[in-house]
């Protein structure tokens, strides 16, 4: 008989945890890459064309293996963003388990004017005010 798997709303926290392990994986690569930084409402758009309404998409499969500090953070605020509208809900089968995302609705047509819950543009912007206050 096929087991099936059960999975459970995850709450914020446990996101902010897993970005938390993808940053400190992130430091141990040494690499200078100049590129210009991704907007947030840019990122939700990507991630947008990554996902489908409805499927259950791994979180890992969003982020790039190459992905620096700034794409990090960028793209964890895009998705605490699209959660606080109800366009994202975040599930989890098991503890330390794989993190799974889900689209509620269809972000293509999301206007930015609602995208307020962040202050700053981009990750640069966060990174310079955590640094000089």
């Amino acid at each position: 008989p096929e087991r099936q798997t059960v999975w459970r709303e995850m709450d914020l926290t446990g996101l902010t945890l897993a970005f938390q392990d993808v940053l400190k994986r992130s430091r141990n690569r040494t690499k200078v890459i100049i590129r210009e930084s991704t907007s947030i409402p840019e990122r939700i758009a990507q991630i947008a064309k990554i996902m489908k309404v409805g499927e259950l998409t791994e979180f890992a499969s969003i982020m790039s293996e190459e992905a620096d500090r700034s794409e990090i953070i960028t793209t964890f605020i895009a998705l605490l963003e699209l959660a606080r509208l109800k366009k994202l809900k975040i599930y989890q089968n098991e503890t330390f388990g794989s993190i799974y995302l889900t689209l509620t609705d269809a972000v293509d047509e999301l206007d930015p004017a609602l995208m307020t819950g962040f202050q700053y543009n981009n990750a640069k912007s966060i990174e310079e005010m955590a640094v000089h206050g």
